[in-house]
């Protein structure tokens, strides 16, 4: 059973109790629409099994994804962008002025 647990009082949102991996229930998918609707960001820890055309079919289930026309991306999913932050590296906040 999924659980949701909101981070904020104005946006963001936690959700537990689902693995993105393979097929996703028709009723799971409308839980998490509803959620990303009221919460605008969700949060799905510890998904680290899903591989790269997983994740892109788990967005295909909420619409058409787009490729961005200037940030690099995953070369065989390039719907795919990878937001990495490294002991050192700047924060990812400097990435606003590409999206």
């Amino acid at each position: 059973m999924m659980e949701f647990d909101p981070l904020t009082s104005r946006i963001g949102c936690e959700v537990r109790g689902i693995e993105l991996s393979g097929s996703v229930p028709p009723d799971a998918v409308a839980e998490i629409r509803k959620a990303l609707v009221e919460h605008k960001v969700l949060f799905f820890r510890d998904q680290h099994h899903l591989t790269a055309g997983e994740h892109v079919a788990f967005g295909r289930l909420f619409g058409e994804l787009e490729i961005h026309p200037f940030i690099g991306a995953n070369r065989d999913h390039p719907e795919l962008i990878v937001l990495n932050r490294s002991p050192g590296t700047e924060s990812v906040r400097s990435l606003r002025a590409c999206l």
